[in-house]
Order: structure tokens, then sequence, then C-alpha cells
């Protein structure tokens, strides 16, 4: 297992595990995303020395993001997604102008 963190500008601490599991374990998350929240990716690649194959998968975020043109929200999902709202408030700023938020579009967004 590797694990590896850090912490953002904004003090949120991150941290990361990767460690290989058995193709059961995703085939479960697969399965449960018909009735959980969450996601699985994986990439069938495979070239010696370039690309590797590699799977992940989550269920039960503890934050959902939503992206709608130019506006992004945050919602907690849990109590663990309490404790980093509003993650994309930084994110949000009108691009090139720090601290300005973005302002409706042609699309009315």
């Amino acid at each position: 297992m590797e694990t590896s963190g850090y912490t953002t500008a904004g003090g949120i601490g991150v941290e990361r595990e990767a460690r290989e599991v058995d193709e059961a374990a995703l085939e479960e998350i697969v399965t449960s995303l018909g009735h959980r929240r969450g996601g699985a990716f994986s990439s069938g690649m495979d070239y010696p020395g370039r690309y590797s194959r590699w799977a992940f998968g989550y269920v039960d975020p503890c934050l959902e993001l939503v992206a709608k043109g130019r506006v992004i929200s945050a919602t907690a999902l849990n109590e663990r997604g309490r404790g980093v709202e509003p993650p994309g408030a930084p994110s949000q700023e009108a691009p090139g102008h720090p601290g300005a938020r973005p302002t409706a579009g042609p699309e009315g967004v």
C-alpha cells in the first residue's frame, strides 16, 4: 500500500492511499452504483514502458460537486463533507480576476 498526502493552500488536509485490490472489489463498487452515489473509472490501455492498466472506484462520497456552465456548487452529503464545504470557492472566481465572481454569460448561466 502506498500512502501520500498534502495540505491545500486553504488548509484542507488531503490523504491518498493506493493499493492493489481484487477485481471482485471493483465489481462490487460497480454493482452498488445502481443505488448509491459514486463512480468507477478504468483504462484498458496497456503498452510496456508507457501505459499500464488501472482502475479505481468509490461509493458514498462526502461531497457533491455540480457544474453548470461556469457555475460550480458544492453540497456536503455527510458529516465528513461538512468539514470541507465549500471547497470550490476559489474556483468560482472569475478567470483572470482573483476575488471577482463570474457574471452571467450569453447562455444566461
